[in-house]
């Protein structure tokens, strides 16, 4: 069971943040955003909430295979972990 929600990054999170709450890393492993911080901080984003705390996002991002670029949106799962959630702004949908 899930709830639609939108969800933004919060306005005082930073790259790192993002990084370290979505791969566990302090780079970007070679991952493009497709949507700037500044935007995914002003706009929102397609997401799930579960009944019992994991949270969903769909991002944008950009991977380079040999040949060309692709542009996907891969749904980052957050977990249960608050450190994960808390750099989202979650706005349910009613």
């Amino acid at each position: 069971m899930y709830k639609n929600v939108k969800v933004k990054l919060k306005k005082d999170v930073t790259s790192t943040d993002f990084w370290r709450a979505t791969y566990h890393s302090d780079s970007n492993l070679g991952i493009r955003l497709v949507h700037n911080f500044d935007t995914m901080k002003k706009n929102y984003m397609k997401g799930k909430l579960y009944k019992y705390g994991s949270l969903e996002v769909e991002i944008p991002m950009s991977y380079y295979n040999k040949q060309n670029e692709t542009i996907d949106f891969d749904t980052i799962e957050y977990g249960y972990i608050k450190d994960g959630k808390n750099i989202w702004d979650i706005d349910e949908l009613s």
